[in-house]
């Protein structure tokens, strides 16, 4: 996967991505030999909670995908 954004380290030997989508800052997690296709997991909020999870889902090859929109607790914005 060709990934834009800034690059940086993430939990050794895994790279992050970080960019902008609509306003929301996007992370996603590379494995380092990624299973053909583009397979992915989503992370709740805190990224950087209980890597254990992440370690996991990475050394199964498939990318971990983070969307920073907090505080929405599952609910649509009032006007």
């Amino acid at each position: 996967m060709n990934l834009q954004g800034t690059r940086t380290p993430w939990i050794a030997p895994f790279e992050k991505h970080a960019f902008e989508v609509s306003g929301n800052r996007v992370t996603i997690v590379c494995p380092k030999h990624p299973v053909p296709g583009i397979y992915w997991a989503w992370k709740g909020e805190f990224l950087d909670a209980f890597p254990g999870t992440g370690w996991t889902l990475l050394e199964k090859r498939l990318y971990i995908v983070y969307l920073e929109f907090p505080d929405q607790f599952g609910c649509p914005e009032v006007e």
